[in-house]
């Protein structure tokens, strides 16, 4: 059965992407899913633009190469705002960018005030603030952007150890600002947040968190027709580029990856 699985590359430049792998295995779409981590590039926050739109695109087609993959999920925000379009012009395959949630949250809004959390580079691009123009008419974006939070959730699955302080800054970094007290949706803007997402819980017990992996699951089974199939989703290799192997394949196999490889 394995064989006719449609077999799916999920990218990020860390463990971020696991979150939308969840997402996948919960909508029985029925596909092999592959891991590709740009470990020796992380965090992509800190790299130059002109760096990231050189290398992601190579580095994906490595990917592509090595799964032989059927569609291609670029599970990162950073990646996708900068680099998604050159991507789709050196590879044949279906490539599904993850954008913030802005306007699912602007919808379900009741106070019409909601908060955004990014990364620093996401947080003031010109990608987020034409999406808040397009779908957050009327509702009141506060944005922050936690310097730390996506390295502490990077360091919280390949070691376990979690800064509750990087986690308290991340929400109040949104609930100290005008108004923050009245927000009522929390946009989770970068994969690797969802991973801690219990824990920044805790400092917002009555908001409610919203990220993108469930419309990417759904966008994957739009695009490769996937609607009545049967079959059980597998989880297949995970590839890395090279750096802290040991601790990214541990936690790829604790996840349930099955096939450890660099490219």
């Amino acid at each position: 059965m394995g064989e006719s699985l449609k077999k799916i590359l999920v990218f990020d430049s860390g463990v971020g992407g696991f979150s939308i792998v969840n997402e996948i295995l919960q909508i029985d779409s029925g596909v092999s899913i592959d891991y590709l981590a740009d470990t020796a590039f992380f965090p992509y926050g800190d790299k130059s633009d002109l760096d990231l739109i050189e290398r992601i695109p190579k580095i994906v087609k490595k990917g592509i190469m090595a799964s032989n993959a059927d569609a291609v999920i670029i599970a990162c925000n950073t990646a996708s705002t900068i680099a998604l379009y050159r991507i789709r012009e050196i590879v044949d395959i279906p490539v599904i960018g993850v954008v913030p949630a802005i306007k699912p949250a602007a919808k379900l809004s009741k106070t019409k005030i909601i908060g955004l959390l990014a990364t620093p580079r996401t947080i003031g691009s010109a990608y987020t603030d034409q999406l808040i123009e397009d779908y957050a008419q009327g509702v009141k974006v506060i944005r922050y952007g936690p310097p730390k939070l996506a390295r502490a959730a990077e360091d919280y699955i390949l070691g376990g150890q979690i800064d509750n302080e990087i986690i308290k800054d991340a929400i109040y970094g949104l609930l100290e600002q005008i108004d923050g007290d009245k927000i009522d949706k929390i946009i989770l803007a970068c994969t690797h947040y969802p991973l801690v997402r219990k824990y920044l819980a805790k400092y917002a017990p009555n908001i409610d968190f919203i990220d993108s992996g469930v419309a990417i699951a759904k966008r994957l089974i739009d695009l490769l027709k996937l609607e009545n199939n049967k079959n059980v989703s597998v989880l297949s290799s995970a590839f890395s580029t090279g750096a802290n192997d040991a601790k990214f394949f541990d936690a790829a196999k604790k996840w349930g990856f099955k096939d450890f490889k660099t490219i």
